[in-house]
């Protein structure tokens, strides 16, 4: 690298001009810009400029290394030291991915990192595989000398097997992945990982309310050691967000519920198992929702009869005023079920077939006049890789129905096959739509064709479900 200063008159210019100009490049030729002299070197890597960078050491070895893979890995090793050792550079941003720790000196290279590194770092993730028993605890000191630390994520293959707890001062954003790890960050805003770690330890009488806690997202219930019902309470009083991708039984669903009275998003990747129709009266508690979403593909028995694929009580939100947002996803709803949602709510995703249709169709689309994004099909719980899914045919009924929506701008239609006729039952609605969506769909090709002549300000898209 060149010491000599710049003696240009684009020296003069104020530094956050340099750094709009290095906006407009990519990465590749701000770092040939770096090059250039001392100034716009340190401009890039010792401002807060670097936070445009990722100090990125990965360090990879096969399931069965090789001699020759472990010599390589072992002198990468050795070259990440040593720059960690002798870097001025202010890293914003640090990733750390090791697969196979114990052919690694973690220690040593920990060392280099910490605190010459990681006294900058803003973001911290960390992806180590393997028995990390002995190096899990530089970690655990670590973190809370880290002033700077803003959102940590970690994880690994092997679980960690003590109860080990997490302290920062800092640490607005975590993301775990062990059901043995505890947190004590006063100042978290956003959680990703297992409940549990929102726990406190045994000796521990009175938990502390995390009253910045506003986004959770649930990736695993234990269902050992952990008293799930309390830290609801007590650390969730002010979530606005939640979202829960383990199975959820019916006291813990009320719980939520009842404690959660801020949410306005609520998201049940997997649709907690419901046996007593009053339970799901406790959802008009959360009068703040705006986006409640249900599975669309479960594996459990949920809201059903044994053995059934229907919605087994009726189904009420008419409380909730202010959803605008709702996905029931495969829940199938009978045909003679009372179903109430509140008028409030302008995007809809519904499974419907044969039997429900008319059902669906008059009493819920019928009642939901600010409807603007509709999503109707068939969506199954179970989904088999070698037999193809059986489409059915929407009925002529429901097409005509759907002319009446006023407000409807975006259209979707999943599994389901359309005859000739079928477009021309909609052919009202096409003037009002943007957006004619056709998933998984059997189709009518030169139809869509000339749909697309006809109507030039109509967005028509024909995907799979892997498209979405």
């Amino acid at each position: 690298m060149s010491s000599l200063e710049c003696e240009t008159t684009i020296d003069s210019l104020p530094e956050e001009v340099f750094c709009m100009i290095f906006d407009l490049l990519d990465l590749v030729n701000v770092k040939s810009a770096s090059l250039v002299c001392r100034k716009w070197h340190n401009i890039v890597f010792l401002s807060p400029y670097i936070k445009r960078f990722l100090f990125n050491i990965v360090l990879r070895l096969s399931w069965k290394p090789t001699e020759e893979e472990l010599a390589i890995c072992k002198m990468r090793t050795k070259e990440v030291i040593d720059i960690a050792n002798h870097t001025q550079r202010c890293y914003r941003y640090l990733l750390l991915c090791v697969n196979r720790i114990k052919f690694v000196d973690f220690p040593s290279l920990w060392k280099s990192l910490h605190p010459n590194v990681t006294v900058n770092i803003y973001w911290l993730h960390l992806m180590l595989c393997g028995d990390i028993r002995d190096t899990f605890m530089l970690i655990v000191d670590a973190i809370p000398l880290l002033p700077k630390l803003r959102s940590f994520s970690f994880s690994k293959i092997h679980t960690i097997d003590q109860v080990t707890v997490l302290r920062s001062s800092s640490v607005q954003y975590l993301n775990v992945d062990d059901c043995n790890i505890r947190i004590d960050m006063p100042e978290l805003e956003s959680f990703a990982g297992p409940l549990s770690a929102l726990s406190q330890r045994d000796d521990n009488d009175q938990p502390v309310v995390l009253a910045k806690l506003k986004y959770v997202n649930i990736t695993l219930y234990p269902y050992y050691s952990v008293d799930q019902y309390n830290i609801i309470p007590f650390r969730f009083v002010n979530v606005e967000s939640l979202t829960v991708w383990d199975t959820l039984e019916e006291p813990l669903f009320i719980t939520i519920c009842n404690t959660c009275t801020k949410l306005n998003k609520l998201y049940f990747q997997f649709t907690p198992c419901i046996e007593d129709p009053a339970a799901m009266r406790h959802l008009s508690k959360l009068s703040n929702l705006r986006q409640l979403k249900f599975d669309s593909v479960g594996k459990f028995k949920i809201f059903l009869v044994p053995w059934s694929n229907i919605f087994s009580f009726d189904f009420d939100l008419s409380e909730l005023t202010q959803l605008e947002d709702l996905d029931l996803g495969s829940i199938l709803f009978g045909a003679h079920r009372s179903i109430r949602l509140p008028k409030s709510i302008t995007h809809l995703s519904v499974s419907i077939n044969y039997k429900n249709e008319q059902n669906i169709i008059q009493n819920v689309i019928g009642s939901l006049t600010q409807l603007q994004s509709l999503r109707l099909g068939n969506f199954p719980r179970h989904v088999d890789p070698w037999t193809p899914l059986q489409k059915a045919e929407v009925a002529q009924n429901t097409l005509k129905f759907l002319n009446h929506l006023k407000q409807l701008e975006e259209l979707v239609f999943v599994n389901v096959e359309f005859s000739e006729s079928a477009y021309l039952d909609l052919e009202d609605l096409m003037h009002r739509l943007r957006v004619l969506r056709f998933v998984n769909c059997i189709l009518v090709q030169n139809r869509l064709q000339e749909l697309e002549q006809i109507f030039p300000n109509l967005k028509i898209e024909v995907c799979t479900s892997e498209d979405l």
